[in-house]
């Protein structure tokens, strides 16, 4: 669901601009509630800047931060996070 919110937005955002788009325009194109969509993204933002790896960037930083140099923390967390996908899960990226 959140990959076809974003997609829609990133659609609308391509023709209009970002700043003409609302979010409940967002909302009206991919078939989900302005409030769906404010829930799991949180800002307008955050509509282009997710990715489903950041969840597991965020925990996997939050344990290399302790252990080690902060540059080294956010090579190593992205590393882990990303290591489990398979390539044509990239795929989706534009």
């Amino acid at each position: 669901m959140m990959r076809s919110v974003q997609r829609a937005a990133l659609d609308l955002f391509e023709l209009h601009g970002f700043e003409p788009v609302a979010v409940e325009e967002v909302g009206r194109v991919s078939e989900v509630s302005p409030s769906t969509i404010y829930r799991h993204f949180k800002t307008k933002e955050r509509l282009v800047l997710w990715d489903e790896a950041d969840a597991a960037i965020e925990s996997a930083l939050k344990k290399h931060l302790g252990t080690c140099a902060p540059l080294e923390a956010l090579r190593s967390s992205f590393l882990e996070a990303y290591s489990g996908l398979e390539p044509d899960e990239f795929l989706h990226l534009r």
